[in-house]
């Protein structure tokens, strides 16, 4: 097979991803071998995949057979197998980070090496139930289409709206006025819909509050004027180097609950690219394996927020680099 995914270790400094990336794949070496040419090193299955319609050393050009073939030096086997790679079942939820060398052994043994069922063909959880995962399955797919629903009914009515600000308005003082009474009031609106979610918003932050006390959350509540000037993407970046090692401000849930929530969004911090998506799929993942009414919110309120009184023993506060995130099940 080809090299290992560059992404797949963490700790890997620039200049040892260069040392040890195939020139062929672009990946950190798989099985490397050295051509007695130029000493130049590549993965055994994309040096002989290339010697197949190929006579000369991809990197010299000389003339090269499988036979110019040779193991490596000791020392960069070493090397190579020091390296600490993310787990085969990263995706699945496993967080374990190992020497290279340990990978085959880890990842036969891994606990998130989960087959599909096959009654229903989704992935097993520890608690898998056919009926609840079908169900959930199906509610997801409603909630796509019933949003998209709604995004086209949205698009429609601003069409419409569109065309009445340009029949009114050229025609006179009481076009322009029937035009902007419209978009005043689409305004109007809108200026209520937030109000409401900053009021949702302070609720479950003085609820927090008042459960963790002030110290922690301060952390949580960090002012975002702080934090005007730092984006998504680069907290996420600076989040992605630091997956491994969350921080723990307040933790409500079982030892196996904690374990698996931890899992759940170190995945999706790894997987998505806005703070808005990690709070929707982990929340989505964590209605999945433990019920409905999940809850994911980020100190910078870039998530829906619930109008509900919360349940006090499923509530998880981290913190992972700068990111702060507030994970909690409703009673309702």
């Amino acid at each position: 097979m080809p090299g290992f995914s560059v992404e797949r270790f963490p700790e890997l400094s620039g200049e040892e991803r260069d040392d040890y990336t195939c020139s062929i794949c672009q990946e950190i070496f798989n099985t490397p071998v050295t051509t007695t040419c130029c000493r130049q090193l590549f993965c055994e299955d994309c040096i002989t995949q290339w010697l197949r319609t190929n006579t000369t050393c991809p990197y010299d050009r000389k003339q090269l057979t499988r036979s110019g073939l040779s193991q490596p030096p000791r020392l960069v086997v070493n090397t190579l197998n020091r390296f600490k790679i993310q787990c085969d079942h990263w995706a699945k939820g496993c967080r374990e980070v190992i020497k290279l060398e340990l990978l085959p052994q880890h990842t036969v043994n891994c606990r998130y090496n989960k087959p599909k069922c096959v009654k229903c063909q989704l992935y097993q959880t520890p608690v898998h139930d056919c009926i609840a995962a079908l169900l959930h399955e199906n509610n997801e797919l409603k909630k796509k289409l019933a949003g998209q629903l709604v995004v086209n009914e949205a698009i429609t009515n601003m069409s419409k709206l569109n065309i009445n600000a340009r029949e009114y308005c050229p025609s006179g003082q009481r076009g322009q006025t029937s035009g902007a009474e419209s978009l005043t009031a689409v305004k109007r609106k809108a200026g209520v819909e937030i109000n409401a979610i900053e009021r949702a918003l302070q609720r479950v932050y003085d609820g927090v509050r008042n459960d963790l006390g002030a110290a922690n959350c301060s952390r949580f509540g960090q002012s975002l004027n702080d934090r005007a000037n730092i984006t998504d993407h680069q907290l996420l970046v600076e989040c992605r180097r630091h997956v491994s090692a969350p921080e723990l401000l307040n933790d409500n849930m079982n030892p196996d609950m904690r374990d698996n929530t931890l899992a759940i969004i170190r995945d999706q911090l790894v997987k998505q690219n806005t703070l808005y998506n990690v709070c929707k799929y982990v929340a989505k993942q964590m209605d999945l394996e433990y019920g409905v009414s999940w809850h994911c919110v980020t100190d910078r309120g870039d998530s829906g927020l619930p109008y509900y009184t919360y349940d006090r023993s499923n509530l998880m506060l981290v913190k992972i680099a700068r990111i702060t995130l507030l994970l909690f099940r409703t009673k309702t």
